[in-house]
């Protein structure tokens, strides 16, 4: 939920991952800029990958040691930009609303205890040590809601819609992802080479052309591995939540017969566990988009939305 602080100015409606993609176009001003750059920007991007590529091994998933932008024409280069802040709007409601749970955690502490010395059962000493740990969960949930406003600026920036921000966000079903392309890296790399904008323009341009073709090779090789491991931390995500989920459920049963006062904390970490779980998700969704772009697919192959 936004908080009503940061509703002004006027927000727009739901909006879709596809209406957020669709917003792009060759008119956008972003990707006119870029055409007009682009000439000088592929070859120093090229010259970049080349140095790179010669140095020690670099992987570091999901970072690429090579950047792709140069291999990709201003519109996706654009496109890919929205999704990144299409997702970071949703990241920043989780954050938002974890920081919220842990607020109103501290807060029920800090008062309870201020309660309790009041009464006589605990001392000054308490009180101040609660009020110690709930003042830097204040200023967390504030630069929360400022991380959810200005996501959203960001977002609407780099649609070219400035000032449109979207107060709810439609939130796709990207777990179709989360199972590795059935097909092979080697037939990943011949649709590449064969279908992919940058190269097919600039077809007769050698050497440009043959160092941007084994580019291609390369990235497209350690966008593969990179999800080879996305996919391991994938697994220790849900491994955690659904260690929380158990801990949580033995965190209510103690609570219940007033064994155990930790139910709060319990929840604020489930819902920390959930969110790891989700930002691993959204660099699988980054690789994969990135993957449908060098091929000349669109971003989102193979999204649906939630029902």
């Amino acid at each position: 939920m936004l908080s009503s602080l940061f509703l002004s100015p006027v927000y727009a409606q739901e909006l879709t991952l596809e209406q957020a993609l669709s917003a792009v176009n060759e008119s956008s001003a972003a990707v006119r800029f870029g055409m007009q750059q682009d000439n000088d920007f592929r070859q120093r991007k090229v010259s970049e990958c080349q140095e790179r590529m010669l140095k020690p091994l670099l992987f570091d998933a999901p970072h690429l040691s090579c950047s792709v932008d140069h291999l990709l024409t201003p519109q996706q280069r654009q496109k890919l930009l929205v999704l990144r802040r299409f997702l970071d709007v949703v990241l920043a409601d989780d954050r938002a609303g974890l920081e919220n749970e842990a607020l109103a955690i501290a807060f029920i502490d800090f008062d309870r205890t201020q309660t309790r010395m009041q009464q006589g059962q605990r001392s000054e000493l308490d009180v101040s040590q609660f009020q110690a740990l709930y003042q830097p969960v204040r200023v967390r949930f504030t630069e929360g809601e400022k991380s959810q406003r200005l996501s959203r600026e960001l977002l609407a920036l780099a649609q070219g819609k400035p000032g449109e921000l979207s107060a709810d966000i439609e939130i796709p079903d990207f777990n179709s992802w989360l199972k590795l392309p059935e097909t092979e890296s080697k037939e990943m790399i011949a649709r590449a080479l064969q279908s992919n904008p940058v190269l097919q323009k600039l077809a007769n341009e050698t050497p440009l052309h043959e160092m941007m073709r084994d580019q291609m090779r390369y990235s497209i090789i350690e966008i593969m591995q990179a999800l080879d491991v996305m996919q391991i931390e994938m697994e220790a995500a849900q491994a955690h939540i659904d260690y929380r989920d158990l801990y949580l459920d033995r965190s209510r049963t103690l609570y219940e017969l007033e064994v155990k006062a930790d139910l709060g904390d319990s929840m604020v970490e489930q819902t920390s566990a959930r969110l790891v779980r989700r930002e691993t998700l959204f660099q699988i969704v980054m690789l994969r988009a990135t993957l449908n772009a060098l091929q000349g697919y669109p971003l989102d192959t193979s999204v649906s939305l939630i029902s």
